[in-house]
């Protein structure tokens, strides 16, 4: 595993990349047909806190990891379909996918998974819809599952609480 850090405004984010062999690099139309066509690799994580997603977006993260060697860069929304980051606009957000590859060996493909510690509802936006719903979550009322449970845990604690919820109450009354 080789650890990849980029300095961006406001932030530190750190990704964590592991590469594996694989058959060739296409360009698929799914994230289905993106792990079908790799697998046997590995999937990590592209962790950060939403309180500083507002000033990072996808074309920051593709110039960094750009910077330090050329790449090509998919990336998939929560649905699973490919998105164009460049024309598409959308904020990074709890639920894509991203895969990465070198353009000098597209056998080394990095998959990883999106979690955004507070975004609970997959938006990529700080708001009071996150606070409400990861409410819910606490009271028991809609649970959260998957990668949004893991995006609940704000404190990273490794467990849903009370914690969680006044952190990202902190970051929202400092938006």
């Amino acid at each position: 595993m080789r650890a990849f850090k980029t300095a961006l405004p406001a932030a530190v984010l750190m990704i964590y990349l592991l590469a594996a062999p694989a058959a060739g690099l296409a360009s698929p139309l799914t994230w289905d047909d993106e792990l079908a066509a790799h697998p046997d690799h590995t999937i990590t994580d592209f962790t950060m806190d939403l309180n500083v997603t507002a000033a990072i977006t996808w074309e920051n993260v593709v110039a960094q990891l750009g910077a330090t060697a050329p790449v090509n860069v998919l990336i998939f929304a929560a649905e699973g379909i490919q998105i164009n980051f460049l024309t598409d606009h959308l904020p990074i957000a709890t639920g894509q996918h991203v895969s990465v590859a070198l353009r000098d060996d597209p056998r080394a493909v990095n998959l990883m998974q999106v979690i955004i510690r507070g975004d609970v509802t997959g938006s990529g936006r700080l708001n009071i819809a996150q606070l409400v719903r990861l409410a819910g979550a606490l009271n028991g009322t809609r649970p959260l599952d998957g990668l949004y449970a893991l995006a609940g845990d704000v404190n990273g604690s490794g467990s849903l609480n009370i914690a969680d919820l006044t952190q990202l109450a902190s970051w929202l009354r400092a938006a």
